[in-house]
């Protein structure tokens, strides 16, 4: 919420980004973003503080979302799904990044197969109408 122009009503307390060498996806985020509303501080190339900025763009209006709602298995198919619609959408702002992710999503197409697309007739974000019509589906045989 910092990152996009927001106060917190706690205030906030920021830590020196502290080494990357075996930092995961979310401690190399976290970097970035700091990176970003403290740039006045770093001597950034612009080439850095432009892939820094759409990193950050990438990961606060994309990506977040879908993985702070990845702890459902039953959701994954149509959390999956969403996540390639708004990479298709971001393409018009940025299709580096778009492309970049939606190649990383086709290694993960395996799943959303016959033998676990019935994980979303769990979800509770799917419609009755939409479970109705994978069921269907599944009962013929058919993908």
């Amino acid at each position: 919420m910092i990152f996009l122009g927001e106060n917190p009503q706690r205030g906030v307390r920021f830590r020196a980004p502290g080494a990357l060498h075996h930092a995961r996806w979310m401690a190399k985020l976290l970097c970035v973003l700091k990176l970003n509303l403290f740039k006045d501080q770093f001597r950034l190339t612009e080439h850095e503080a432009t892939s820094c900025l759409e990193f950050g763009l990438f990961a606060v209006l994309i990506y977040c979302k879908t993985w702070t709602t990845s702890t459902n298995s039953c959701d994954a198919p149509i959390n999956d799904l969403s996540l390639i619609q708004l990479l298709t959408k971001y393409k018009t702002s940025s299709p580096v990044i778009s492309t970049v992710g939606l190649r990383a999503m086709g290694c993960h197409f395996w799943y959303l197969g016959l033998e676990l697309s019935p994980l979303a007739l769990f979800s509770d974000q799917m419609s009755p109408e939409v479970k109705q019509k994978i069921a269907c589906r599944l009962k013929s045989g058919r993908s």
